[in-house]
């Protein structure tokens, strides 16, 4: 309770005061409710959240300050105590209010938001990547989905930026951990969420529509969940999260998702006990084994990191269990293992098949083109009775059509990066183990007509912009963080539209046999192809040269120059084609097959 008061003394004494100081001999804070009313330091602007769908609330009013004679609201004059009716709320989102001091009277704004509020003050410190900067936190939430059963909530917190490239973006996304006095970790529910105390606020700077991140890990969470789930009912493959509007040291600095982790305790893994048991690794970057199939078997595994990804659990100095990661690559791997009856014959012993095929449908059906190799987690219930890996997708901005800058992006399923740059979905489309083409088609047939049918993407997608406007949260991110933001009906509209296209070309796809050939290399600098599809994969050396010459049965040549490798190109079906690659050190002639 002591850290309860503190805070909410904090509340008022810095949140209501910031901006209303500007007029430095009037200070007034107004609660609506028992609740107090936010403000943005750089206006004039009050904000109070109200349930969603809400259209008319009678709300107690109450307000302390130097020098009050009168308050109004909408011209009605309001005493202490007094009731008002807060009428139309859907059509108006904003009350004219009017303070009278002694000498003056000053105009107020009430905004009103059918999103949680939330309030972190540092004191003027700096907020930076690395380290825990010292916080207030405040939540405001009208459903009252908090470990108090209140509307506010208030704590005791440490901040720090978050994100790799995010975290150079002039809006921030930020991770905030509940502390106690002497500074550790304190478990609360939030919002409905799971009782934690690490959480996270989602910025979402790159994505025009602010919603791709929270929507697709939506769509995700619907059809997808841990294999182990009859063991752990209450474990989830992805996080949940809100919207919120957020303010900061008593400005406003709009909207953003407040998510829970990616962590052992969301995925339910097996607690380190005499012995690891649960495992779980982050990908960071493009650069790991998932994507080139080697690592470099003379680099140290003591630490937390290892060839571009992270220990997520146990994740400490000397546990981090690399070797059963190495495990996974060495099975996985056309490089390290090149038995395929033997590859097909344990590879469910070594990964949770359904959950990648899952996974490379998602990956397809919403064209996420950063997460094929980067932005996953692979993980093991326990480690002493399988090793069998599953994925969890993270950071899904670059998605519905658009790429990790936020820039448009003219790819569809089955093309380019998505799935392809992965060893294991190369290998599983190139030798189809346990009738991996049959299980990829038939989930898709049940997924395209529940799931990921256009309807219900649609309505996702509306939900979420519906939500953004009837909140007023879209319209005040716009005007504050124009650059990458965009009219929210439009966005709306390019997303729907690209869902079609997509989910007609994916359809289209997955209706032919999945047609692969073996990949062949002299040596581990020598290019190769592939086909997949109608595309055709060179691979090779990063970088290098290569004169590539395509023709068709009858010699026709339908392609000659030289090209940086690794690429791909697009063929026409239902022919066969010749193909040769020229390194200026070795060439070979591939035949290709592209079937109806």
């Amino acid at each position: 309770m002591r850290h309860k008061q503190f805070f909410y003394l904090l509340l008022l004494g810095l949140f209501s005061l910031s901006g209303v100081s500007t007029y430095a001999q009037n200070v007034f804070t107004l609660k609506l409710n028992g609740v107090s009313c936010i403000q943005d330091g750089n206006t004039t602007d009050l904000y109070y959240s109200v349930p969603q769908d809400i259209q008319n609330l009678k709300v107690t009013v109450s307000y302390e300050g130097s020098d009050v004679t009168g308050f109004y609201i909408e011209d009605q004059l309001c005493a202490q105590g007094s009731e008002y009716s807060l009428e139309d709320i859907g059509r108006k989102k904003s009350y004219e209010l009017k303070v009278l001091f002694t000498d003056n009277e000053v105009a107020y704004h009430l905004m009103i938001t059918t999103l949680p509020i939330v309030c972190l003050d540092a004191k003027g410190a700096e907020i930076i990547k690395d380290k825990r900067t010292d916080c207030g936190f405040v939540l405001i939430d009208p459903l009252k989905r908090t470990s108090t059963n209140e509307a506010l909530f208030t704590h005791k917190a440490g901040i720090k930026v978050r994100g790799a490239s995010s975290s150079t973006y002039p809006k921030k996304s930020y991770s905030i951990e509940l502390q106690d006095e002497q500074g550790e970790e304190v478990d609360a529910s939030l919002l409905g969420l799971r009782e934690d105390g690490d959480w996270i606020l989602d910025a979402m700077y790159i994505d025009h529509a602010r919603m791709r991140n929270r929507l697709c890990t939506d769509i995700w969470n619907s059809f997808n969940n841990v294999p182990h789930i009859k063991d752990e009912p209450e474990a989830h493959n992805g996080t949940r999260g809100y919207f919120v509007e957020v303010f900061l040291n008593g400005k406003y600095n709009g909207l953003y998702c407040f998510t829970e982790k990616i962590d052992r305790k969301q995925l339910k893994l097996k607690k380190y006990k005499d012995g690891f048991k649960g495992v779980s690794y982050k990908s960071n970057t493009w650069a790991t084994p998932l994507g080139s199939g080697v690592y470099d078997k003379d680099e140290p595994i003591d630490g937390v990191t290892w060839s571009g990804l992270e220990s997520e659990y146990p994740g400490e100095e000397g546990l981090a269990g690399w070797e059963y990661l190495q495990h996974f690559i060495d099975f996985v791997s056309p490089i390290y293992n090149k038995d395929k009856a033997y590859f097909a014959e344990e590879l469910e012993n070594h990964v949770c098949l359904d959950n990648i095929i899952d996974y490379i449908l998602f990956l397809n059906a919403m064209y996420v083109v950063d997460n094929p190799v980067k932005n996953m987690f692979l993980s093991v219930y326990n480690v002493q009775k399988a090793e069998r890996f599953f994925i969890t997708p993270w950071d899904l901005d670059s998605t519905f059509g658009r790429t990790y800058d936020g820039s448009y992006l003219n790819k569809y399923a089955f093309t380019g990066e998505v799935p392809f740059s992965n060893v294991l979905f190369e290998r599983l489309f190139e030798e189809k183990p346990c009738n991996f083409e049959e299980r990829l088609k038939a989930c898709w047939e049940e997924l395209k007509q529940n799931q990921l049918s256009i309807s219900t993407i649609e309505e996702r997608i509306d939900n979420y912009k519906d939500l953004f406007v009837s909140s007023g949260a879209f319209s005040r991110e716009l005007n504050l963080w124009p650059e990458k933001c965009t009219n929210i009906d439009e966005e709306a509209e390019f997303m729907k539209n690209w869902y079609r296209e997509n989910y007609s070309i994916m359809d289209a796809f997955l209706q032919k046999p999945l047609v692969g050939i073996e990949t062949v290399r002299k040596d581990e600098s020598s290019p190769s192809v592939k086909v997949i599809g109608n595309q055709l994969i060179i691979e090779g050396a990063t970088g290098t040269y290569t004169n590539v010459t395509i023709t068709d049965i009858s010699g026709k040549v339908l392609l000659s120059r030289e090209e940086v490798i690794p690429m791909t190109i697009p063929l026409p079906f239902s022919s066969v084609y010749f193909v040769k690659l020229d390194d200026r050190k070795s060439f070979a002639v591939f035949k290709i097959v592209v079937a109806d």
